[in-house]
């Protein structure tokens, strides 16, 4: 009797639980980094950041060449797809819909990952500094002869803090990041229609999220909650069940930032011009009412101000572009 052949949700016998090897990660930097150094057994491997995701492994790699060079990076993060701690939980998918999601679950994981390269990619036509991009030394995509190793190896970034959602920024803190996303904005402008194909995919995320949260895995959910903390979420899980028709209408949460951000009617119509542009090449508009959770009151629109100024200084000063007409 023939083994099923191994997924991405399997537990893997490679680095850290995962199907990549290092034989694995020494071919791909071989490929895109053009050298025919590679890393040896003694490099130090350890993993960072457990606790702050859970689609991937993070591994920062210290690294020891099997020719030493000063020319090449002394360390990498490396980061594995891995799923391999869902599989229990879509093992045990008893109804229609719960097997409907559990069958899109995989192909998720693996387009969301080659967006990421794609999107790394067009990354790299723009100023890095500007857009706060780590470098991407090496990847490998999935395909259809690859669907269990997936993994970007890119630039360790010293001195960086991950800050959760929950954490209370100042909007002094938040500008850098403004910025950083108004040069992406800009970069949308600036690339050739080649470079934007790579990561056209119309609305991935919707139609992923609308093919896995169906109706009953949304229960199932709550169901979870209510399981792991009896009676603590109770009021709150019934008030959420009695608003499910719209929560599960994607095509008007999906527009919510359309009405929730911009006031369309007073105020300049540069902002509302590059929003428009923008949602017609990225097709991925920042929702600025997430960054407004964290900010005093009538604060967010100066943020979006400074983020469409900045976008607007990017494009003039990387193009010199003749922004009356826009």
């Amino acid at each position: 009797m023939e083994s099923e052949p191994l997924i991405i949700l399997d537990a893997g016998t490679g680095l850290f639980g995962t199907h990549v090897t290092l034989e694995d990660v020494n071919a791909a930097i071989k490929e895109h980094m053009e050298i025919v150094n590679e890393l040896t057994l003694d490099s130090k491997m350890e993993v960072i950041g457990d606790g702050n995701g859970f689609s991937s492994k993070v591994i920062l790699i210290s690294c020891v060449w099997s020719l030493p060079s000063e020319e090449l990076p002394q360390k990498i993060v490396l980061k594995i797809v891995s799923f391999a701690h869902s599989k229990g939980a879509i093992k045990k998918s008893k109804t229609e819909d719960e097997k409907k999601m559990a069958e899109h679950y995989e192909t998720a994981i693996l387009r969301i990952h080659n967006q990421e390269v794609n999107f790394y990619e067009v990354l790299k036509t723009g100023d890095s500094q500007r857009l706060l991009a780590p470098k991407v030394y090496f990847c490998q995509r999935f395909s259809d002869s690859n669907r269990i190793k997936g993994f970007i190896g890119m630039e360790y970034v010293e001195r960086t803090e991950v800050r959760h959602s929950f954490e209370n920024c100042t909007s002094e803190e938040i500008q850098p990041i403004l910025k950083a996303i108004a040069g992406v904005q800009a970069l949308s402008l600036l690339v050739s229609n080649e470079e934007l194909e790579k990561i056209k995919t119309g609305s991935l995320y919707k139609e992923i999220m609308v093919a896995m949260i169906v109706r009953e895995g949304t229960k199932g959910i709550l169901g979870h909650l209510e399981g792991k903390y009896p009676g603590k979420f109770t009021e709150r899980i019934g008030r959420l069940e009695s608003y499910e028709s719209n929560i599960l209408n994607y095509e008007k949460a999906f527009k919510l930032n359309k009405h929730l951000v911009f006031n369309r009617n007073p105020g300049p119509k540069i902002p509302v011009t590059i929003t428009t542009l923008e949602l017609k090449r990225f097709q991925s508009p920042v929702d600025f009412s997430y960054y407004a959770d964290f900010l005093p009151a009538g604060r967010s629109h100066d943020l979006v101000s400074v983020m469409y100024s900045q976008s607007i200084t990017n494009m003039t000063t990387v193009q010199n572009c003749d922004m009356t007409h826009v």
